[in-house]
């Protein structure tokens, strides 16, 4: 005797398929993901690309992914404001957009081959990502502190640049164990700030305290303290 499968059955099939297959998802107006569920991307520093294409647009890649593999990512402004989102795309790359100059934060991931995240900091203008001012080029490596200082949330932290170089910021606490590599790679000359959000290297908030920020470049280092008050 065949039996017949109904509609009830292949709706509860279809429920089961889909929620075995989500595609990589963020939060739409809540930034990052949080939280301990099935659903929740792992962080993997170093993940991430951000790459400046003017007019206030960020190209995001993540280059260890293969073609095909379904990403998504998000533009979070200053104030925490989830200001651009793609839930999902087999796009890699692909292009975030802000409303207006600033620094902002850009978290990416992917579902598969595993869920894993990074969230990287780019400063953006209406031509360029960390357009130098041509009129106040330094004539040393300066590092200028970071605002606001102490900080609760989220801290700039600025440098500037005679010409351009290979540097690296990397926040420590005062044991001098390594919290977060903030960002390696080409800076051109002049002023740039990039943001902290007070979270170390596998995405996890960090306890109040001070902490030192070094900006390394060639054979010169320079270090200044901050303090997170929580």
């Amino acid at each position: 005797m065949k039996k017949i499968i109904g509609f009830s059955t292949i709706l509860f099939i279809l429920i089961i398929f889909t929620f075995l297959y989500s595609e990589p998802s963020f939060n739409g107006d809540t930034p990052g993901c949080s939280g301990s569920g099935s659903s929740c991307h792992s962080f993997n520093a170093g993940l991430v690309n951000a790459v400046p294409q003017g007019d206030l647009q960020v190209e995001v890649s993540l280059p260890s992914l293969s073609q095909g593999d379904k990403v998504g990512g998000e533009l979070v402004d200053s104030d925490g404001n989830v200001v651009d989102v793609i839930q999902s795309t087999t796009s890699n790359p692909f292009i975030l957009s802000a409303p207006s100059a600033g620094t902002y934060l850009v978290n990416a991931g992917s579902k598969e081959p595993s869920r894993n995240w990074d969230s990287v900091s780019v400063s953006l203008t209406v031509s360029a990502i960390d357009m130098p001012d041509k009129a106040r080029v330094p004539e040393s490596i300066q590092l200028l502190g970071n605002h606001p200082n102490p900080f609760n949330n989220i801290t700039l932290i600025k440098f500037s640049l005679p010409r351009q170089k290979q540097i690296s910021l990397t926040i420590f606490n005062m044991r001098g164990q390594v919290i977060r590599n903030l960002v390696q790679g080409n800076f051109s000359s002049g002023i740039h700030q990039i943001m902290w959000n007070g979270k170390d290297d596998q995405g996890k908030t960090v306890a109040s305290g001070t902490y030192i920020y070094q900006l390394s470049s060639d054979s010169q280092q320079l270090s200044r303290k901050l303090v997170l008050s929580k």
